[in-house]
């Protein structure tokens, strides 16, 4: 019995089969634009605020034709807006943690369509609370599935880089599946959920799995299986892109088009070489995370009509106990049928504002590491033939 035991156990670890996801388009790509620094924005902070913000948005009052700038201040659970043109502070949203008007607050998000109409959604109750301007909550839409249900929902995440999208009655949101399955599919397995915001009773709707790499090898259960994506109003389509693969994918949920996005610097990906039989140790899901090529954002430009795409590098001689991460960026563009434009490595100063962008007329900006604390600073690119 203790034979056969250790047997088993050996085969657990030895039974896995590494999947290596080659760039093999990578010696194709020559640049011929760039991006450059040109100008600054910077906003203001109180003394609750701090920089780092994951979950940013920038809107349009239409009533006034003024465009605000907004973050969610996880500290005091509150919504800042400043006005974009002057960065002057307008006001704070404040929302409750818990009683009737309580958003319970657990690595949440929101998505302004106007003042009198915020969707704040929580993590720990898997609902989007519709709010007005003093943050009274006047709708709950309930996104948890009936437990009879085959689908596997997604953990959905609302930040810069993975935003809620309100698109004529609907709501959709992305997610990911942070567990490896031996039998993930793309029927089951799925991380776009869809709600209609006016039906009382509406049942969430789930669609697009995960590629065919994330069906093999183990992925790590949670920084490989993140999700990020964008929207293009023009063509009304989905854009998703995943860590490990050098494509994207266009969806208007009905089919799905795998396009190649990749990085001219980005060599293989490869999974972790370990059993998905039994839970990968953690210390192995961070060496792999910060030592491989990580694709993240992929942005759409409606005023240049191109994409942005960013990716991590690996962090050489890399310490899993410095805190925070600092890897590598740069980021990829490519014209509106994703021929490649070129990419810009971006300086050190950038590599905590992966998921801190905006996109404006006058650019792409990017939040800028600084040594004030009571300050947002944003630097803006702008593209240049090379």
């Amino acid at each position: 019995m203790k034979l056969y035991c250790i047997i088993l156990i050996f085969l657990c670890f030895s039974c896995s089969e590494t999947i290596v996801n080659r760039n093999e388009l990578k010696e194709q790509l020559i640049p011929t634009y760039e991006l450059i620094e040109d100008g600054e924005k910077t906003f203001i902070l109180d003394s609750e605020s701090q920089p780092r913000n994951r979950c940013i948005q920038l809107f349009r009052n239409p009533q006034n034709d003024s465009t605000y700038y907004s973050f969610y201040n996880e500290y005091n659970n509150s919504i800042y807006i400043f006005d974009f043109e002057s960065t002057s502070f307008i006001k704070k949203i404040q929302l409750q943690k818990e009683g009737p008007d309580g958003v319970y607050p657990h690595r949440s998000g929101y998505y302004i369509s106007s003042f009198d109409s915020i969707y704040f959604y929580s993590m720990a109750t898997q609902r989007v609370y519709i709010l007005n301007s003093q943050g009274k909550k006047y709708h709950t839409i309930d996104l948890r599935f009936n437990m009879d249900s085959e689908k596997i929902p997604p953990t959905i995440k609302v930040e810069a880089d993975s935003p809620m999208y309100k698109i004529g009655n609907n709501l959709y949101l992305c997610g990911g599946i942070n567990e490896e399955f031996a039998d993930a599919d793309s029927i089951n397995h799925l991380i776009i959920t869809k709600i209609n915001v006016c039906k009382e009773d509406a049942t969430p709707e789930l669609f697009v799995g995960y590629p065919e790499s994330y069906r093999q090898g183990n992925w790590g259960e949670a920084y490989f299986r993140n999700t990020f994506w964008c929207y293009n109003e023009k063509e009304k389509l989905f854009l998703i892109s995943f860590p490990n693969d050098h494509y994207i994918y266009k969806t208007d949920l009905t089919k799905v088009t795998k396009i190649y996005a990749g990085s001219m610097y980005a060599n293989s990906i490869s999974s972790i070489d370990y059993s998905k039989s039994i839970p990968t140790p953690k210390k192995k899901r961070i060496a792999h995370y910060l030592s491989s090529y990580y694709y993240r954002a992929i942005i759409y430009d409606k005023y240049k009509n191109i994409y942005y795409r960013i990716i991590e590098h690996p962090w050489i001689n890399y310490n899993p106990n410095e805190r925070p991460w600092k890897k590598p960026l740069s980021i990829i563009i490519y014209d509106s049928n994703f021929q490649f434009l070129g990419e810009t490595k971006l300086a050190e100063e950038y590599n905590l504002s992966a998921n801190n962008f905006i996109i404006t007329k006058e650019g792409l900006l990017i939040r800028k590491e600084t040594n004030n604390e009571d300050e947002i600073k944003y630097t803006v690119f702008k593209l240049k033939e090379k």
